[in-house]
């Protein structure tokens, strides 16, 4: 499951959940053939889930959140969680996730490709293992393929000196250091004040 149908879920469960009861509290669980996000709150008043899927709008009960996240870069856009979700999950070549609207919250199910029972019990480990390796290097864009590259060049090398050596913004390296993070491509190693990223 790519990571970032993961992070935009999450994202939406920040974005949109109700905080007016306390004993209602998002939950991921992850079984073997899915993911299900819970989440405290409601569909926009008056839309089910078949027309929110038609025709996705953003009205964020956490709008500070919301724009937090937003500025910050975590978020692409109001309104395209939804639709992200569902175009990243089809390039996975996913079932098409689904929706639903349980008494207080709103669920999101996104079904694996295969069962993770073989991973977990180590069967066929070789192959699924070569796979994920394909999956993590595959789809980096051009811009951040470069910054692995300065990574690869300068090992220990620090954010401030990629930023400098790419010259692009600390936010879009920052964004970059993320991805290759989240793909496993790189590390840092010591201090956040002293460490550098090195490539793995």
């Amino acid at each position: 499951m790519p990571v970032k149908v993961i992070r935009e879920a999450s994202l939406n469960l920040l974005a949109h959940r109700t905080w007016w009861s306390e004993a209602r509290t998002p939950s991921v669980a992850i079984f073997d053939d899915r993911i299900e996000f819970m989440n405290p709150g409601a569909f926009p008043m008056g839309t089910s889930p078949e027309e929110f899927r038609k025709h996705p709008h953003s009205e964020p009960i956490n709008e500070k959140i919301a724009g937090a996240l937003f500025k910050g870069g975590k978020a692409e856009g109001w309104g395209r969680g939804i639709l992200n979700i569902f175009t990243y999950c089809k390039e996975a070549g996913l079932p098409e996730p689904e929706y639903a609207f349980v008494t207080n919250f709103v669920s999101l199910t996104i079904r694996f490709k295969n069962p993770l029972g073989p991973y977990l019990t180590g069967q066929d480990n070789s192959s699924q293992n070569e796979r994920l390796n394909e999956r993590l290097n595959e789809r980096l864009t051009p811009s951040v393929q470069a910054t692995l590259d300065i990574i690869k060049a300068n090992p220990g090398i620090q954010r401030k000196d990629i930023v400098t050596a790419s010259g692009k913004g600390d936010a879009t390296i920052g964004r970059h250091l993320l991805t290759l993070i989240d793909k496993k491509l790189i590390e840092h190693k010591g201090s956040k004040r002293t460490g550098g990223y090195f490539a793995k």
